[in-house]
């Protein structure tokens, strides 16, 4: 479902924008900002998950939007 139709539906909203999707996680972590990626299944969300009991923040999980500059 997201490779076949959410994905590249968000891809034409992203270059339209002058943005880039990434697949992925957004986290902040004290005052960075990190994004995990990955192909499917190889445990970003998961990680992510974990980083929030240490104390992260996930500001967006499967698709971040960047633009070079901000997300």
């Amino acid at each position: 479902f997201y490779q076949t139709i959410l994905y590249p539906i968000f891809s034409l909203y992203a270059m339209s924008q002058n943005f880039f999707l990434v697949h992925g996680s957004l986290l902040q972590i004290k005052d960075k900002y990190i994004v995990l990626t990955g192909l499917d299944g190889v445990g970003k969300s998961s990680l992510s998950n974990e980083l929030v009991l240490e104390g992260a923040k996930i500001f967006a999980d499967n698709f971040v939007f960047f633009n070079g500059e901000k997300f």
